[in-house]
């Protein structure tokens, strides 16, 4: 079970890692010719999510937060780069190849949207929201992924708390 999870929790970062670029080709030659234009966000102030997550190292997110009772992730990913998407675009690179939009929200500053993801490898269903920010150069993906539709219900707020603690000079 842990496993299925961490390879999901993995699948979710790689498509949040691609989501500042066009296609993971162009992420490796801006690498190879070392003129990578994405960077990281610094300067972000947040307030970690409550026990019981535990904060984990993760290569390619900028912060992830595990909770092994209920086996759900929140994590964010920044990217600040010449590169201009609009906040749907943004968004819409980092969904899973298979999912269902359930809930899709507008804001002043950002964008809202609820998916329920069905791996091909599994017949468990995970259920992820993402709100997406832009702010100056840097797009923001703030992520809640669940295991469970039960799962999801009980720790939405937990994605919402911290969201409102996220803020980026």
């Amino acid at each position: 079970m842990i496993k299925n999870s961490w390879l999901s929790l993995a699948f979710v970062a790689i498509a949040l890692f691609c989501a500042g670029c066009d296609s993971v080709k162009k992420r490796a030659v801006y690498f190879y010719l070392g003129k990578l234009q994405d960077q990281k966000a610094r300067d972000i102030k947040i307030i970690p999510p409550p026990p019981p997550y535990k904060r984990q190292s993760h290569p390619l997110l900028d912060a992830l937060w595990w909770n092994p009772q209920s086996k759900s992730s929140v994590s964010y990913f920044s990217n600040c780069s010449k590169i201009q998407k609009s906040l749907e675009e943004f968004q819409k690179s980092a969904f899973p190849p298979s999912y269902k939009l359930l809930r899709k929200l507008k804001f002043k500053k950002g964008l809202y949207s609820v998916l329920e993801i069905s791996p091909a490898v599994s017949n468990q269903k995970s259920y992820s929201g993402i709100w997406t920010i832009k702010q100056g150069s840097c797009y923001f993906n703030v992520n809640l992924v669940a295991y469970s539709e039960a799962s999801w219900a009980k720790e939405e707020s937990v994605l919402k708390n911290f969201i409102q603690g996220f803020h980026y000079k």
